[in-house]
């Protein structure tokens, strides 16, 4: 038996040795499977941190952009105010009057343009 490696079953042990032999096959199989799923876990995991290097790098730039608006919104607004406190405003139809008549003037050039 051991030289052959042989196993001598009888009726009564055939179907405790096939159920042991299943049961080592399971758990191969199984072995083998989560190898794979750590496999796939550590890719997961890479492309995770990645993800999460280009967030924080959209992040800093929305901040950037939201900062550089506020500055414009802000502190240019007030500088233009500041500019513009001495100039007298026009009555408001003498304002429509002249933008209608820019805009008249801007559709006449946008034809002959595209003519």
């Amino acid at each position: 038996m051991r030289e052959y490696n042989v196993i001598i079953t009888g009726p009564t042990t055939l179907a405790v040795i096939l159920n042991s032999l299943q049961m080592g096959f399971r758990t191969l199989a199984i072995q083998k499977r989560s190898s794979e799923v750590w496999q796939i876990l550590s890719a997961v995991k890479k492309e995770f941190e990645k993800f999460g290097g280009l967030l924080e790098k959209a992040q800093k730039n929305i901040q950037t952009g939201l900062g550089q608006l506020d500055d414009v919104v802000g502190t240019r607004t007030r500088a233009i105010q500041r500019q513009l406190r001495d100039v007298e405003s026009l009555p408001a139809k003498s304002v429509e009057d002249i933008l209608h008549g820019v805009m008249l003037e801007g559709s006449v050039m946008m034809i002959k343009l595209s003519k």
